[in-house]
């Protein structure tokens, strides 16, 4: 396994799982209920939040299979993509089988991170203790 950073990703080049298939999660209906769950759990308006502080935490990725997907960072994606944002900071993870589609990204701005130490300092909203961010990739065991 390998994991990549991109700075300045453009959103459309990876994306919700389901949207490919489901274009109407789009809408400012299904965006809200996404929005007022992130509220609910984080007790925090998101863009609010990206408004005033930018993106704190990249998003992560991973190939889907079929393309591309931010998975977690959903509601970030979303937020930003509300905020007329063209770009988002990514972490992508790249597993030896996938490696054949990493031609789609490679050619935007991107540095391998080989361990923690490396992602520390892209996550500025969490810690290694945390559930998200940085306790996300700790969890999955990103740099074992």
């Amino acid at each position: 396994m390998k994991a990549y950073y991109f700075p300045k990703l453009p959103l459309h080049v990876i994306t919700l799982s389901s949207l490919p298939s489901h274009p109407e999660y789009l809408k400012d209906e299904n965006i809200n209920v996404k929005f007022n769950d992130w509220k609910q759990t984080y007790n925090e308006d998101i863009l609010e939040s990206i408004s005033s502080k930018g993106q704190l935490d990249p998003n992560i990725g991973r190939w889907s299979g079929t393309h591309w997907i931010v998975e977690p960072g959903q509601s970030r994606w979303l937020a930003l993509y509300k905020l007329g944002k063209t770009t988002q900071r990514i972490l992508v993870r790249v597993e030896e089988k996938d490696e054949k589609h990493f031609h789609l990204l490679s050619k935007y701005e991107h540095r391998e991170i080989k361990d923690m130490e490396e992602a520390a300092p892209l996550f500025k909203n969490t810690t290694i203790e945390s559930h998200t961010g940085l306790g996300y990739l700790r969890r999955k065991d990103w740099f074992k």
